[in-house]
């Protein structure tokens, strides 16, 4: 019928932006009603290669600029502005939370607070330094392809958690909006975009397959986080989504670097 394509295309590009405003810190002025936020999730690990995209295209412009060790800083420092620092932000709060040795409204408690504790630190400052480390370390000719992909598994084992643990605090918070609403045709669209989004940087540089092999040690990471926290809590909350992606990310690069040495 005349003018269905526009409307699903329309559909499409509104769903992107909904899932930007949910996971970067980029002017998205959205206001989505709770059926457009769980329609966002299969572009999830589109709007990670937005972010990837950036990164990338940062690196091909500074990278025979500076050393490798000071644009590794420089990434890291780009992507956080782009992400507002939730992902990091959630880590934090998830470290506390499993540190807390409390019952369990005590840890929902302390992953509320937005004071930084002990372990939130040393989780910030052990994930920052491994990403550091693995960037500083990668093969420039790698990087643009790592740089695109990092966030690609990040939001791929943030959809995997949303659609495999329910949440922790019922109807409140973040978790509660996808919890229970992401179904497997929401996995199975997002896992499509994660695919083709690997085949297509695969043809960014050599040796593709350290990326695929990593990408499932990440996702496997971010998902032990998230299974840690619901045995502890009986479910996940929204900063256990920002943890999953964060491990996620880390062990992807540890992968890459892994598998290079």
């Amino acid at each position: 019928m005349p003018g269905t394509r526009p409307a699903a295309e329309g559909d499409t590009v509104r769903r992107l932006l909904v899932a930007l405003s949910i996971l970067t810190s980029l002017p998205v002025r959205v206001t989505p009603s709770p059926e457009e936020l769980v329609g966002s999730v299969p572009y999830f690990p589109l709007a990670g290669a937005l972010v990837g995209s950036l990164l990338a295209a940062l690196h091909l412009a500074l990278g025979r600029l500076l050393p490798g060790q000071v644009e590794a800083a420089v990434l890291l420092l780009a992507a956080w502005l782009v992400t507002g620092g939730i992902h990091l932000d959630g880590l934090a709060d998830t470290a506390d939370g499993l540190a807390c040795a409390g019952p369990r409204a005590q840890v929902l408690e302390v992953m509320r607070d937005p004071r930084v504790g002990a372990a939130g630190a040393a989780a910030l400052a052990l994930d920052l330094i491994l990403k550091w480390s693995c960037l500083a370390t990668t093969a420039p000719v790698y990087l643009p392809a790592v740089l695109l992909l990092m966030p690609v598994t990040g939001r791929q084992a943030v959809v995997l958690a949303m659609w495999r643990y329910p949440a922790a605090r019922g109807r409140q918070g973040l978790a509660a909006s996808f919890a229970g609403n992401v179904s497997g045709r929401h996995v199975l669209a997002a896992l499509t975009v994660t695919a083709v989004l690997f085949l297509l940087a695969s043809f960014a540089g050599p040796r593709p397959a350290p990326c695929w092999l990593a990408a499932g040690a990440g996702v496997g990471a971010g998902l032990l986080v998230a299974a840690l926290v619901a045995r502890r809590l009986g479910g996940i909350t929204g900063d256990t989504y920002g943890a999953v992606c964060e491990v996620a990310e880390a062990a992807f690069l540890v992968g890459v670097s892994l598998w290079h040495a």
